[in-house]
C-alpha cells in the first residue's frame, strides 16, 4: 500500500488527561469507528474541499 493511501488522525489531548477522560475518549473513538465502517457509501459533504494541514 503506498502513503499516499493511508489516512492520518492526529488526537492532541491536555497533558493532565485523566484515566477515566482518556477511557472515555478511546470509547467515544471506538463508537465513531464503527459508525463510519458500517456506511454503505462515502459521508456526504457540502463541499468538494479536503483539508490539508
Amino acid at each position: 500500500m503506498r502513503s499516499e493511501h493511508i489516512i492520518v488522525q492526529r488526537i492532541v489531548v491536555r497533558r493532565d488527561l485523566s484515566h477515566d477522560m482518556a477511557d472515555k475518549l478511546l470509547a467515544d473513538i471506538r463508537t465513531e469507528v464503527a459508525y463510519l465502517d458500517a456506511l454503505q457509501a462515502p459521508m456526504p459533504s457540502l463541499h468538494n474541499e479536503v483539508f490539508h494541514h
